[in-house]
């Protein structure tokens, strides 16, 4: 069985997987010195969040994922991570409105579709795909 495969099994993003051991890769300039901390059944639920490798029967182990009939595909969700990323003050509802500039996302009346956005954001979050920053008054 491969790795990839090991990490499907136990209910792994893969493809996040496949990212979080490069990235490790990259940082220590080959490959990471404690392999045994990339077994799937050992990386640590921060670190399943932060690289959106939500476990369980609820992650979107296929991509196209639609969302308030939205498609997105990974590109969409590394571009809300960089938006969240970009302001670590910034609120959801500005979050939301960027991503919604971003997408070009109006509403046939020319408003953003702000209500719609914060929904898919949320639905993400809850997925483990993005960080949102906590709710308004509940810093």
């Amino acid at each position: 069985m491969s790795v990839l495969q090991t990490a499907e099994k136990h209910n792994l993003n893969a493809l996040a997987y496949l990212r979080y051991h490069l990235d490790a890769c990259a940082k220590s300039g080959g490959p990471p010195p404690d392999l045994e901390k990339f077994l799937p059944w050992n990386i640590p639920d921060e670190i399943i969040r932060e690289y959106g490798m939500a476990r369980g029967r609820d992650h979107p182990a296929n991509f196209p994922l639609t969302i308030c009939d939205r498609s997105l595909n990974l590109c969409d969700i590394e571009l809300i991570r960089q938006i969240i990323l970009s302001d670590p003050t910034a609120s959801r509802v500005q979050i939301s409105r960027e991503v919604c500039q971003a997408w070009s996302w109006f509403k046939p009346d020319g408003d953003l579709k702000d209500t719609s956005c914060r929904v898919l954001l949320l639905r993400l979050h809850r997925l483990g795909l993005i960080a949102l920053p906590a709710p308004a008054g509940q810093v």
